[in-house]
């Protein structure tokens, strides 16, 4: 999660001052996901200490969602 920016992911351990914003992650992820070759994926560095408003848990269960989903 901390390669997403301060401002949508705070709760990370070393936050991302010039992280991606989630409008570039999406089609990247999607496109990795059409070649079918992932088996295995994880969402990783999410702090509940240091997640404002839930944000980062947030962003995690919808990238997993719509990864599963869509």
């Amino acid at each position: 999660m901390d390669v997403f920016s301060a401002c949508i992911a705070p709760g990370v351990s070393a936050p991302a001052v010039k992280g991606i914003d989630l409008t570039v992650f999406e089609p990247l992820l999607q496109a990795i996901k059409k070649t079918g070759k992932i088996r295995v994926f994880d969402v990783a560095e999410c702090n509940p200490r240091f997640d404002l408003d839930n944000r980062t848990a947030k962003l995690a269960a919808y990238i997993i969602f719509n990864y599963l989903f869509d």
